[in-house]
């Protein structure tokens, strides 16, 4: 008979660290853990810090178990590291837990691919994986300029019109998207950087985020280098009006575009590389000032 196991892996999420905050791991749970898999580092670089969200499927009964997290370098092909992790949850209970790997004791460098494998080991079964990529700064240079940018707008996720502004319909999808051409130091690379899409609604306090890796539509594209960003979003009656939708890398803004949702009028076409990144600019002078 198979075995199963009682637990689960729903979410693993990564955050890499500083030498100057190393001494804050003792509030690991407090880093800023987010959804991104591609990581900027720099000489500065100490680790990586690791929440896993682990689910006892149990209805009737808590459960113990041992699971072990192992860091694997995809690029050498090697295990750089493992931490063992002793689990007890109540029934159909779940809980965060934290762990990091020391960049100096684990061999870990830029410009290699890592793969968190996580594994039940009292089951001896593997639970769940996940991939990241780290980016040498020192290699690469700022991510402002790993792209360049050649156009944004919003577009029905029902057809391929794309438009400054338009009129939208509630309760339909609607895509943000970008247009980039990778500069010549991401063209070589066997990973296109992540790209982070930001969309700060109308009342000024929620921002939707999205992290996606570029991708060719078709084959005209891919001669033209020019690679796709698009990110869905819903309309409704409450939060309709005008929109900010940023692009960046690696946190760095790289462009950004404002749209109308209840224009009087519809603006087909798109925001060019040179309006976009001119908002870019405004923010940053903004930000220098401030």
């Amino acid at each position: 008979m198979k075995r199963k196991s009682p637990i689960s892996v729903d979410v693993i999420q990564f955050y890499t660290y500083n030498c100057d905050e190393t001494d804050d791991l003792v509030f690991i749970e407090q880093f800023p853990y987010d959804d991104r898999h591609d990581f900027l580092v720099d000489k500065s670089f100490a680790g990586i810090a690791v929440r896993v969200e682990v689910w006892n499927n149990r209805f009737d009964k808590g459960t113990r178990r041992n699971i072990s997290l192992t860091l694997v370098d995809m690029t050498v092909r090697c295990e750089v590291a493992t931490q063992n992790v002793k689990i007890n949850l109540s029934a159909y209970g779940f809980k965060d837990y934290f762990i990091h790997f020391r960049a100096e004791m684990s061999e870990i460098v830029g410009d290699h691919t890592y793969k968190l494998v996580v594994r039940d080991e009292t089951a001896g079964l593997p639970l769940s994986e996940s991939i990241i990529h780290l980016f040498d700064k020192a290699t690469m240079g700022d991510p402002i300029e790993w792209y360049q940018i050649c156009d944004g707008g919003i577009k029905p996720s029902w057809n391929n019109d794309v438009f400054k502004s338009l009129n939208t319909i509630d309760a339909h999808e609607y895509l943000v998207r970008f247009v980039v051409a990778p500069e010549i130091c991401c063209r070589f690379l066997s990973v296109m950087p992540e790209l982070e899409v930001r969309l700060y609604y109308p009342d000024g306090k929620n921002v939707k985020v999205f992290f996606k890796e570029p991708f060719c539509r078709d084959l005209e594209n891919y001669k033209d280098n020019r690679w796709v960003i698009e990110c869905p979003f819903e309309t409704a009656d409450d939060i309709n009006g005008v929109f900010y939708a940023e692009l960046l890398c690696m946190e760095y803004p790289i462009a950004g575009f404002v749209f109308d949702t209840v224009s009087d009028e519809d603006i087909r076409g798109v925001w060019f590389g040179h309006e976009i990144e001119l908002w870019m600019n405004i923010l940053r002078r903004r930000q220098r000032h401030f």
